[in-house]
């Protein structure tokens, strides 16, 4: 339990982008071609932590640090590897997301979904945040399941994966008209939900409330729904 968060920039966002983390040296392109290369390959990592997150000068560092996959009897496991989850903040992001990594990447090479791993360095909860932990630990809904398609079609999957990177950086930058633009162009609606809840995220980080009820409203997966309840 830790009493007070810490500070990030002055408009309140962190310094860096996932998205932007995974496409330095083409990782998930990489990726799917050492998968089909080798699927028992033992050298599939997905790196998002870099050695310039040290730097003094830096107010934030990514939560997620990296994602290691591993197949077995053609079940792609992954481990996600997380320095730091707050519980009642993080992990609505951070699981789902992680599920989705895993998902998409198995679908993108035939590969059956296995199992997922995390290993969290500092799992914890603020003071301020102990009622809002008590609910979800009252909370006797039923876990989210995502429903992504399987053997999609390399070009169509990189497609959509850049237009959430374009569209969560967008978003990030207040550049609502262009997130839109990114969501429009994308044609897996799995995949547009997940844009929607990163501009969901950024919409309350600037407080726009007629955005954070626009893309709830159109959110398309009963799955996905749920993940805002």
């Amino acid at each position: 339990i830790i009493e007070h968060s810490y500070t990030l920039t002055q408009q309140g966002n962190c310094e860096y982008l996932y998205g932007n983390r995974w496409v330095e040296f083409n990782q998930f392109e990489n990726l799917r071609k050492k998968l089909e290369l080798n699927p028992y390959s033992k050298k599939l990592i997905i790196q998002t932590w870099q050695s310039w997150d040290l730097e003094q000068t830096r107010n934030d560092a990514p939560c997620n640090c990296n994602y290691m996959f591993l197949c077995r009897n053609n079940k792609l496991d992954m481990t996600a590897t997380i320095r730091s989850n707050d519980i009642t903040k993080g992990t609505e992001y951070d699981y789902p997301l992680a599920s989705f990594i895993q998902q998409s990447v198995a679908s993108w090479v035939g590969l059956d979904i296995g199992d997922l791993y995390f290993h969290i360095n500092s799992l914890h909860i603020y003071k301020k945040d102990i009622k809002q932990l008590e609910k979800i630990i009252s909370d006797d809904s039923q876990p989210i399941k995502l429903n992504i398609p399987k053997n999609i079609e390399a070009k169509r999957y990189w497609h959509n994966i850049r237009h959430i990177k374009k569209a969560e950086e967008a978003s990030y930058h207040n550049s609502f008209v262009y997130f839109d633009k990114h969501l429009s162009d994308m044609n897996i609606p799995i995949f547009k939900d997940f844009a929607r809840i990163l501009g969901l995220r950024n919409a309350t980080t600037f407080k726009d409330q007629f955005l954070i009820d626009k893309y709830t409203s159109e959110l398309e997966d009963s799955e996905m729904k749920k993940w805002l309840k």
